[in-house]
């Protein structure tokens, strides 16, 4: 998803390890991950997102990185001798996450607040609960 404003990155690594639990394909996931998304020198205006709003040259950087700890089942969606076995799974679990934010605006308003130069520095740390499921095929 994109709003057609900001660029963005993602990486992750992770370990899986599967289990069996009564016949069912179950797993235990690890993960590690980073995100960044930017804007450069743009001119936008927002107007009360969340709280917020703004208007003017805005650059943004922001990075996101945590731990993923999920326990999720494996669905297949053919027999077991299958050559490729295309299957969903869903999953649950939690993380925690720690984001650092920079928010630049230039000859703009922040909060209908007139400012020729104003930067932001925000940092937080907080717990997420994670549920989802994937698409995928086993080779």
């Amino acid at each position: 998803m994109t709003d057609g404003v900001h660029k963005g990155l993602y990486g992750c690594l992770f370990t899986k390890q599967y289990i069996n639990i009564k016949h069912a394909k179950c797993f235990l996931e690890q993960d590690l991950f980073i995100r960044k998304w930017w804007l450069d020198s743009k001119s936008i205006s927002y107007r009360n997102v969340e709280g917020y709003s703004f208007d003017g040259v805005r650059t943004e950087e922001i990075w996101v990185y945590g731990i993923k700890l999920l326990f999720g089942r494996v669905n297949y969606l053919t027999k077991p001798s299958a050559k490729y076995k295309p299957y969903w799974e869903y999953f649950g679990g939690v993380s925690v996450r720690n984001k650092i934010s920079v928010y630049i605006t230039e000859n703009g308003s922040v909060n209908y607040t007139y400012y020729d130069y104003l930067k932001e520095n925000i940092h937080e740390f907080f717990p997420a609960i994670q549920l989802g499921f994937r698409l995928g095929v086993k080779f």
